[in-house]
């Protein structure tokens, strides 16, 4: 019979194997100071890989466009003490405490605008502030230049070191907002242009409008037709040719919103230009309607016009005595010396007072 190996004890269990990690699963670590049973692994889910390359690059990048932006404005600073030293003849603990001034300023603006790109605010009056500021500094440091003594070249130098730092804060700031957007330069470039596509369409469509006939005229549209067909073919080239259809209409219903809104403004502006100009017609209609029953309400029999006499004939052979006579007759019947003139007609109103007096 064939030798029967000895069985293990009951008391002995087998060894247990370890537990194989899944792939992408990593084992939380145990406590401090303590062993961690084979059974109290839980396996939880390993953290993915950043994306290094593309954060290096932006990082690095940065670093570089202020470090060039801090330096240019340190040489900027001594150009600015130098200023004040021998041009407005400041002690040398003013001028530099005032050119340090002047740079810490153009340090916070430019700052401030960087702050503002990357929570995606308005920063474009910080930056004309940064190129203002950094654009005074340099001429006053080429000034100097100039005053002393050295050559152009110096006084170019000293105006272009500031003008440097500004560009590099500038640089730094269309990083951010890029970043910031989450937009391509490819995509951004594609917007520009099929803008300006539209913007050529329609320049053509008001220059075929305006087209009388002349020779003036034709010339003003075949150049619209020709900038239309410029950003048509630049366009093209931008945008994918897949992406085309998507984009056209995404910035059809853009111009139609706007469009349409003008409509809608111009419609309301013209609603109340009507309005404003029919509420004084209004106004007067109204006052001329309650004003007219008011007159038409005193009738012309209740104060009837005294009947003026009819004119005495005058007396024949114009009798100066027979006039006089007939003068103090119509006084006697009450006449007033304007009545007694007009009924005789010969004898004025002067002669008639007279003749009673």
């Amino acid at each position: 019979m064939p030798a029967i190996a000895p069985s293990a004890p009951a008391h002995e269990a087998a060894p247990i194997a370890p537990a194989q990690a899944a792939p992408g699963v990593e084992d939380r670590p145990a406590p401090t100071g303590e062993a961690r049973p084979a059974w109290d692994k839980v396996r939880m889910p390993a953290r993915p890989a950043a994306a290094g390359p593309r954060r290096s690059s932006r990082a690095l990048v940065m670093v570089g466009a202020v470090s060039v932006a801090l330096v240019s404005t340190a040489s900027a600073y001594l150009a600015m003490v130098g200023f004040g030293v021998d041009l407005l003849a400041m002690s040398p603990p003013v001028a530099y405490a005032t050119a340090g001034v002047f740079e810490l300023s153009l340090m916070t603006v430019a700052l401030l605008a960087r702050e503002a790109a990357k929570g995606n605010r308005p920063a474009g009056t910080l930056l004309a502030l940064t190129w203002v500021l950094s654009g005074a500094s340099g001429l006053f440091a080429a000034w100097h230049e100039l005053v002393v003594g050295h050559p152009a070249g110096a006084a170019v130098f000293r105006l272009t070191v500031p003008l440097l730092a500004a560009l590099m804060w500038h640089l730094a700031l269309i990083g951010d907002q890029h970043l910031a957007s989450g937009r391509t330069w490819s995509e951004l470039r594609a917007g520009r242009r099929m803008h300006a596509l539209f913007q050529a369409i329609e320049a053509e469509r008001r220059a075929r409008v305006l087209d009388d006939g002349s020779r003036r005229a034709r010339r003003h549209a075949l150049r619209a037709e020709a900038r239309r067909l410029r950003a048509r073919s630049l366009a093209l080239r931008s945008v994918p040719p897949e992406q085309m259809r998507e984009v056209t209409a995404a910035w059809t219903d853009a111009f139609a919103a706007l469009e349409a809104g003008a409509v809608a403004v111009l419609a309301r502006f013209d609603d109340g230009a009507a309005r404003m100009t029919a509420e004084p017609h209004a106004a007067k209609a109204t006052r001329r309607s309650t004003s007219t029953p008011a007159r038409e309400a005193r009738p012309t029999e209740a104060h009837p016009a005294p009947a003026r006499p009819a004119p005495t004939p005058r007396p024949a052979g114009g009798d100066r005595e027979a006039l006089r006579a007939e003068v103090e007759r119509l006084a006697g019947e009450g006449l007033s010396h304007r009545e007694i003139a007009d009924q005789l007609g010969g004898v004025t109103k002067s002669t008639v007072g007279r003749w009673l007096a």
